[in-house]
């Protein structure tokens, strides 16, 4: 049993010294790090430096560390120089819609104040005659606009009517004042959309004449 047990080891040791033997040394050799894809994130957020506005050499730093950080000699760079000036122009559209749906909301919120203004002013406080319900209006410099009728009460006097009057008036000038703003930030967003357009060629040239040196140093 004893020399059925030797044996056995015997064979084992032989069979691990051969494939010992047959795998590559990496002895005094450097390991290359590997390869890795260019992260969605990565690309996003190059994409939202230009769309800013940020300096080249704050992009031109986000675009290194992105390139050293692939390690790929044999990047696809037009293709993704590509991915992040189309990422520019979707965040910067972005901004636009966001302005743009913002103004409407502030326009059609002061249609609907002015309207109920008008009808106060017309509104009649006779006996049998309609009515007139009041809107509780949450309305402050730069903060949404929150209109509901809800618990809002009735108008019950003359003296009532024109202090309703004059509340919606109040309310009017605050959302007025933010509309002006909303439409100011739209004109500067509309304008820095052109900009960017403008000036892509020039970041797309930065960008790829960065790569061919950031590459060129990858590849030894």
């Amino acid at each position: 049993m004893k020399q059925l047990i030797a044996l056995f080891c015997l064979f084992f040791f032989c069979i691990t010294v051969q494939a010992a033997d047959k795998a590559p040394s990496t002895a005094g050799k450097p390991v290359k790090p590997q390869t890795r894809a260019i992260a969605p994130a990565d690309v996003k957020s190059l994409g939202a430096m230009i769309a800013r506005g940020e300096s080249n050499d704050a992009i031109v730093g986000k675009w290194k560390s992105m390139l050293i950080g692939a390690n790929d000699k044999n990047l696809n760079v037009n293709s993704l120089i590509q991915s992040v000036t189309r990422e520019a122009q979707l965040q910067q559209a972005e901004s636009v819609k966001k302005c743009q749906y913002k103004v409407r909301y502030l326009n059609e919120t002061k249609k609907r104040i002015s309207d109920e203004q008008d009808r106060a002013r017309r509104a009649t406080l006779t006996p049998g005659s309609a009515p007139l319900h009041k809107m509780n209006i949450t309305a402050a410099r730069g903060t949404p606009t929150v209109i509901s009728t809800q618990n809002a009460g009735i108008v019950k006097s003359e003296q009532e009517r024109q202090a309703y009057i004059r509340y919606l008036g109040d309310k009017l000038n605050i959302v007025g004042d933010d509309a002006q703003l909303a439409n100011v930030d739209l004109q500067n967003v509309l304008q820095k959309q052109q900009q960017l357009l403008q000036m892509l060629s020039n970041i797309s040239k930065l960008l790829s004449d960065t790569a061919m040196a950031t590459i060129r140093k990858i590849g030894g």
